[in-house]
């Protein structure tokens, strides 16, 4: 197929499984990615619609068929700081899962003075959310040509103030697909299959 079909299982934050199926994600994160077609597009949204949005871990996965038969393959997720570039990206840890927004553990522990106990602000204080997603997809090269190594997601996170919220202010995510020959970065494929390997043997 010209297009990598992707699908993305959905878990509570408490770890419970809620569903899985075809990416629903904002700006079409996941969908409609052509094979070998690099792209890159900017997706405006707001503080406010990020407060009000649901938590949930989101964990992708590549489907592809062989032999008339479908599989899924559990794709690896890297985060990202903002001071990296990408060789020291792919010597970090892989995970399994992502998320869009974290608008639950920003709000502050209040001690109570009458005793030792604490309580929850009624103000959020800091949002957690995904100010940027890159789809990492290595082509390989020679009697393989045509075909890919299982595709890495790079993310890479941010957070807005409660004065955002006041402001409602516009938040920009930043959305990447990269195609790369396997000829052109070596460490590339060693780095990520060595840790792909180590994660299916958990």
């Amino acid at each position: 197929s010209s297009t990598l079909d992707f699908t993305i299982a959905r878990f509570a934050l408490n770890g419970e499984f809620l569903s899985m199926g075809r990416p629903t994600l904002p700006c079409q994160l996941l969908r409609n990615v052509r094979f070998g077609v690099n792209f890159n597009k900017k997706c405006r949204t707001t503080a406010a619609e990020l407060l009000n949005a649901q938590i949930e871990l989101l964990s992708p996965y590549l489907v592809f068929k062989e032999d008339n038969k479908s599989f899924i393959h559990a794709l690896p997720v890297i985060v990202k700081s903002a001071d990296q570039n990408i060789k020291e990206v792919l010597r970090q840890q892989l995970v399994r899962k992502f998320f869009l927004v974290d608008n639950v553990s920003g709000f502050k522990a209040l001690p109570i003075f009458m005793n030792s106990r604490f309580m929850k602000a009624s103000e959020i204080s800091v949002l957690r959310y995904m100010k940027s997603l890159t789809i990492l997809v290595n082509v390989q090269s020679g009697k393989d040509h045509g075909k890919i190594f299982a595709p890495l997601l790079i993310v890479e996170y941010d957070e807005l103030t409660y004065q955002d919220f006041l402001d409602n202010s516009d938040v920009v995510i930043d959305y990447k697909v990269t195609f790369i020959l396997k000829d052109n970065d070596i460490d590339y494929n060693v780095e990520v299959k060595k840790k792909i390997t180590a994660i299916e043997e958990i």
